[in-house]
């Protein structure tokens, strides 16, 4: 078997980032599998999330800011894009911004 020590500088050499190691080693399997599931949670919402951003950036405005050019999508496109990610952060932000598209609309 090889030295450990040698592997992990041999890791390193070729860019492998192992800060992580330590601390997700301390972890139980049941703490990892969680995590590993919450990453894949959020991989499939993100796909989800993509096509959304696809489809509304067809019909983004585009802006100058600092002087470029920036397409925007709609407040009520990224609405949907908050909705479809689903994470409570997400979900809590669309709700905001509906508030905020009611207040426009004047209602």
């Amino acid at each position: 078997m090889e030295n450990p020590t040698q592997a992990l500088e041999e890791a390193r050499r070729a860019g492998i980032d192992l800060d992580l190691l330590d601390s997700n080693l301390a972890l139980t399997y049941e703490e990892r599998v969680l995590r590993h599931e919450s990453a894949q949670e959020l991989m499939w919402a993100l796909k989800e999330a993509g096509a959304a951003y696809e489809k509304s950036a067809r019909s983004a405005a585009e802006i100058r800011l600092f002087g470029r050019r920036c397409r925007v999508i709609s407040l009520e496109d990224l609405i949907k894009a908050k909705e479809a990610m689903g994470r409570e952060k997400d979900l809590l932000t669309a709700k905001e911004l509906r508030a905020i598209a009611a207040k426009r609309r004047g209602s």
